[in-house]
């Protein structure tokens, strides 16, 4: 069973719509997250989903980058682990590799 973070009504910013935010392991050392915009009804609601991989970043528990995260073993469960038991983490990995990139940012959807 994989763990999972959940993070309910994160903001990207002020002025910004609310998201429900699901973070796993997925494949090859990789974090899913999982995005979903509330404003939508629900039966017109999608999830948008951004597959980061970690990487060995030595000295580094938890190291974002901008388009990775490092890790001192490059696990993506000691990173799930590090957002279980601080959320103020995940929610600016969240931030920085998804709202803060101009590419992701422009995604249809957000």
């Amino acid at each position: 069973m994989t763990d999972h973070v959940h993070i309910y009504n994160f903001t990207p910013g002020p002025g910004r719509s609310f998201y429900n935010v699901d973070i796993f392991q997925c494949a090859y050392d990789e974090i899913c997250i999982c995005i979903e915009n509330t404003i939508y009804r629900p039966e017109a609601r999608t999830m948008l989903q951004f597959d980061i991989p970690i990487k060995k970043a030595p000295g580094y528990s938890w190291k974002c980058n901008v388009a990775s995260i490092g890790e001192n073993e490059g696990k993506a469960e000691n990173v799930i682990k590090l957002f279980k038991d601080y959320e103020s983490f995940a929610w600016a990995t969240v931030r920085k590799l998804i709202f803060d990139h101009p590419k992701k940012r422009a995604t249809p959807g957000l």
